[in-house]
Formats: structure tokens, C-alpha cells, sequence
């Protein structure tokens, strides 16, 4: 599609910007670059199989620091990642039989509730007083009923996911963190590489449905990768709690917005 200069800056900055954020705490945020992308006047299908994309490219940039820092438990990517790809698959495949106002206003309820999540898990981690140990998660053993659980869990987060075009890691963070007792350093690395395989499949749907746009993840995929890139390198200057909690009450102030953008496409 044809973009004005001024949407163009607003898509390269804003993506460099959430990637930087994204690269420090181990979150890719598509749930934050969709909601601009629609309220730009890209179609919600476009701005979902194009997000993925850009997402892929993003969490890739971000992946080698948290990869040469060994953040990443591979145990825990294969374990949530595999179950996960088929929803992404099968929700961006069929997200074409949804209207732009049910996908806003998905896209408008998962903000909302990774914003509490975020909050309510940033929050608690904040104010315990012994933080976990970086090696703690290498004690944990799950078991059967953990596995089928996570992967039941992995295929829902998945289909919706897909289906609005977001890898839904700021969803997935949180889990890990407080269900797996991960500790936060390598929940992000961890969240990254299952970002990379939910968003390839996920992507994948929607190609098939040609619902992306690829000016759009040129220009938002560039700055993504640097974006991620630098944050994941600057990762340990930060606490990734505080930025997590920041990051909360961002999605919790733009919810509102997704909705009332949802509601003025009822025609």
C-alpha cells in the first residue's frame, strides 16, 4: 500500500523505539506496534501478518546477545514453542474469517489483560524480598500433566495470537516467570526463541492469505532488529522488572483506544 513520509517516520521510530524496550525485558511487543499500525488505516489483516514478520526479524536481532549471554532454556522453548506454532498457524490461517471489529476488539482485550498480568506479576516480583536464582529453573522438573497443560495452554495462546497477529509474549513472560519460577534474565532470552518459532508459522497463515504488506516489514523490520539488538545488549543495565511494570501500564492506557477504534469500524 502507498504510506505518506509522515506515516512512514511513525512506523520507523515507533518500531525502533518498542524494539528497544522489547530487546531489554525479552519481549518482542507486536501487541504494541498492531494498535499503530490500525490506527495509521492499515487494514487489521495486513497489520497482523505483517507484524509477525516484523516480529520474526525483531526477536532475531535480539536473540544472538541473549544467545552469547546463555539466557536461553531450551528445554522450555521446545516445550512451549512446538504445541504453540500450530495454533499461530491455524489462527492466522482462519483470522481472514473474523471482522476487522471482532480482531480489534481481541487485539483491545489481550492488551488489557497483558497490562493487569504484567502489573499484577511485575508488581509481586518487585516487592518480594529474595529474587529468584538465575539457576533456579534448572531444578524444576515437569512432569506429564505439566506438559500437557503448558502445551494446551501453548496451542490457545497460539490460535489467538495468530489470529491478531501477535506472538503474545507479554502474556508468555509472565507465565514463565511465575508458574515456571524463571528467573526474569532468562525468561526474556527464552521468550525470544519461542517468539521466533510462533511468529515464522504464524506468518506463514497469513501468507498464504496475502494478508501483509511488504513496505510495511521493511520499513518496520529494519528498526526493529537494531532496536532489539541494542536493548538485548543493554539488557543487564536495566531491571527488567521496572521496565516490565512500565510496559503494563502503557498497554493499560492504550487499550481504551484499540476499543473505541474497534467500535467506530461497526458500520
Amino acid at each position: 500500500m502507498e504510506l505518506e513520509l509522515w506515516r512512514i517516520l511513525v512506523l520507523l521510530f515507533s518500531s525502533l523505539l518498542i524494539g528497544f524496550i522489547g530487546g531489554c525485558v525479552g519481549i518482542a511487543l507486536g501487541v504494541v506496534r498492531v494498535p499503530i499500525m490500525t490506527f495509521l488505516g492499515i487494514d487489521p489483516l495486513v497489520a497482523a501478518g505483517s507484524n509477525l514478520f516484523v516480529t520474526l526479524l525483531g526477536s532475531i536481532g535480539g536473540l544472538w546477545p541473549a544467545f552469547t549471554q546463555k539466557r536461553i532454556v531450551w528445554r522450555v522453548v521446545i516445550l512451549v514453542g512446538i504445541p504453540s506454532l500450530f495454533g499461530s498457524f491455524i489462527g492466522a490461517l482462519y483470522a481472514g474469517n473474523f471482522s476487522q471489529f471482532i480482531l480489534l476488539i481481541l487485539i483491545g482485550a489481550i492488551l488489557f489483560l497483558s497490562a493487569i498480568s504484567i502489573i499484577l506479576v511485575s508488581s509481586f516480583e518487585l516487592f518480594k524480598k529474595d529474587r529468584n536464582d538465575p539457576n533456579e529453573i534448572l531444578k524444576i522438573e515437569i512432569g506429564k500433566f505439566g506438559f500437557i497443560r503448558e502445551g494446551i495452554v501453548g496451542v490457545a495462546i497460539g490460535f489467538v495470537g495468530g489470529s491478531v497477529g501477535v506472538a503474545l509474549g507479554v502474556l508468555r513472560v509472565p507465565a514463565l516467570v511465575y508458574i515456571l519460577k524463571m528467573h526474569p534474565s532468562l525468561s526474556g532470552g527464552t521468550n525470544l526463541a519461542i517468539t521466533i518459532i510462533v511468529s515464522l508459522f504464524g506468518f506463514m497463515g497469513h501468507s498464504i492469505g496475502n494478508n501483509y504488506d511488504i513496505d510495511i516489514i521493511i520499513i518496520m523490520g529494519i528498526s526493529a532488529v537494531i532496536g532489539m539488538y541494542i536493548g538485548s545488549r543493554l539488557a543487564g543495565s536495566f531491571d527488567p522488572l521496572k521496565l516490565r511494570l512500565g510496559i503494563g501500564v502503557l498497554l493499560l492506557f492504550v487499550s481504551p483506544f484499540v476499543f473505541y477504534d474497534a467500535f467506530t469500524r461497526i458500520t
